[in-house]
């Protein structure tokens, strides 16, 4: 029963009131973290990286650095942008150390929950449809993927952190430090080059 009772409010506690707990030293508010950010980040990291293992990583040294530079944290932004600054930061990293670019995943493309009206949603096929449908499905993911992966890098950023993880602009600008106008300027030729590249395919 203490345990529910302790699990309960660290539940309903907002990311910024949880990083203020962990700095007391508060281990299940960072537990709590954990639980919220870890698949977004995974699968954020690995659309810019393009390798699980690699985001992975990228996603475990965020939250070590997250650890240890909680003392850091202060309650004048979003949570959720200061964690995804340091994710960025070491996924970009791990792309000049490998010096790769490989095909990135589209399991999450077009996500519902973006309230912006110039929001780009792609109808993703749900693999677990008709079985006369799977090879069909299996070659448009195909198709949305190698676009995805022919994408410039700073292109790449900005179309995986909006039209995937569906961050807000004023986000997108504070964790890759730019201004608003050029984020929105890179999405739009990020968004113009995807459609080029899918055209051939899909009309």
């Amino acid at each position: 029963m203490t345990g529910e009772r302790a699990a309960g409010p660290v539940r309903e506690a907002t990311d910024e009131e949880l990083m203020l707990r962990y700095q007391n030293a508060e281990e299940e508010a960072f537990t709590e973290l954990v639980r919220r950010f870890k698949s977004r980040l995974v699968s954020a990291a690995y659309r810019v990286v393009g390798d699980y293992d690699k985001a992975e990583d990228v996603v475990q040294e965020t939250f070590l650095r997250v650890h240890r530079n909680a003392h850091r944290y202060r309650n004048i932004a979003k949570f959720s942008t200061w964690i995804y600054t340091i994710a960025l930061n070491v996924a970009r990293n791990e792309l000049r150390n490998t010096k790769r670019k490989k095909l990135v995943s589209l399991d999450a493309f077009g996500a519902a929950g973006d309230s912006d009206s110039d929001r780009t949603t792609w109808d993703i096929p749900d693999e677990s449809a008709r079985p006369d449908l799977d090879v069909q499905n299996r070659e448009l993911r195909s198709i949305f993927e190698n676009a995805i992966g022919k994408l410039p890098v700073r292109y790449r950023t900005v179309f995986v952190l909006r039209d995937v993880q569906g961050l807000s602009y004023e986000e997108i600008a504070t964790i890759l430090k730019m201004p608003k106008g050029t984020v929105k300027s890179r999405m739009n030729r990020a968004r113009q080059r995807f459609r080029e590249l899918i055209e051939p395919f899909v009309g």
